[in-house]
């Protein structure tokens, strides 16, 4: 009978690393720990001082030449007690704005976004703790007002920093003159948002601004206004191209809700004009006008998916309610505005 063939264990089954196998994973371990070395003492021997020195390389092609005094001032605010600069400043411009703020830059760009300058501070005493300041130059202060006001937090605190401020779990967020600033922190410990409050204090401190009081937030109604909700959309408000510089506010009655709005136009006849094309606008989404009752103010309404939309002019502005849920809210909020315009100065 034949024998089963059989195949010799020394040829066939390995028993082990040969010793140049050996030899090589050893050789691969050491080149490994001599570079985490390398990276320790480089970090080690980092030098804020001499990474400034060479902020200007991190500048972008787009991004306008800063005044002198300009820049001084964004240095000076960044010399903040207890906080150390993890990086130089980067600069950021119309064309390379969506670079750092992804998804975002169409809200900026249309409220005359100018240039962007952000930088990372740490805790000198925690470097795992650091903030981010982001300072964007939008032209003036209708322009920071306006993406300001479009993209506020929830749960927001007011501050008295500035006129318009506030913070969040983690965020601070504030208009001083043509600029929006923020600072978001990498945690929402109590310690780093004392060095934000800090942040932010020298940076109005160090870009002092003439306080201007817009005319159009006061004269939209007081009355049943909810806090904190008047807005400036820029481009496009209510969806509607052409629309822009609209501010507005929200208003409430026993959980109904409205919004007031207006414009102020270059001429009573462009006001007259634009109104006529947003109410087209509306009757091409199904929008069906409405005859006002006798006592109402002078006003145009459409009704729209079971909300009321008002639509009048005063010299050269254009103003209305939106979404009222009841016409007689929108009536009221409608001769509130309407009597407001009319008692402004011309």
């Amino acid at each position: 009978m034949m024998q089963p063939l059989t195949h010799p264990t020394s040829r066939n089954q390995r028993q082990g690393p040969t010793r140049r196998e050996t030899l090589l994973s050893f050789g691969i371990l050491c080149v490994l720990v001599l570079i985490a070395l390398a990276m320790f003492a480089a970090q080690a021997r980092y030098d804020a001082g001499a990474w400034r020195a060479l902020s200007h390389e991190t500048d972008r092609a787009d991004a306008p030449d800063l005044p002198s005094d300009r820049v001084e001032a964004l240095e000076q605010s960044s010399r903040v007690a207890g906080m150390t600069p993890m990086s130089p400043p980067e600069h950021f411009g119309a064309e390379t704005l969506s670079d750092k703020i992804d998804g975002k830059a169409e809200l900026y760009l249309p409220s005359g976004f100018e240039h962007l300058e952000s930088r990372r501070l740490a805790m000198a005493d925690d470097p795992g703790r650091w903030a981010e300041r982001f300072v964007y130059d939008m032209g003036g202060s209708s322009g920071a007002f306006a993406v300001y006001s479009q993209q506020r937090r929830e749960g927001a605190q007011p501050m008295e920093i500035t006129p318009h401020g506030y913070r969040s779990a983690n965020g601070i967020f504030l208009v001083q003159g043509p600029f929006y600033v923020e600072i978001i922190g990498s945690d929402t410990s109590a310690r780093l948002m004392d060095k934000m409050v800090a942040m932010a204090e020298a940076f109005v401190a160090a870009h002092p601004a003439t306080a201007t009081a817009a005319a159009e937030p006061d004269l939209l109604p007081a009355a049943d206004r909810l806090p904190d909700s008047i807005t400036l959309t820029a481009a496009n408000a209510f969806g509607f191209e052409g629309f822009d510089q609209v501010y507005a506010a929200r208003y409430q009655w026993n959980g109904r809700t409205a919004m007031a709005y207006l414009s102020r136009r270059a001429s009573a006849e462009e006001a007259e004009s634009l109104a006529d094309a947003y109410i087209a606008f509306l009757q091409e989404f199904g929008g069906q006008i409405v005859a006002p009752p006798p006592d109402a103010p002078p006003v145009r309404i459409v009704e729209m998916f079971d909300l009321v939309q008002l639509i009048f002019t005063h010299n050269e502005w254009l103003a209305g309610v939106h979404e009222a849920e009841t016409l007689a809210d929108g009536l009221l909020l409608a001769e509130r505005l309407h009597r407001n315009l009319s008692e402004a100065a011309p």
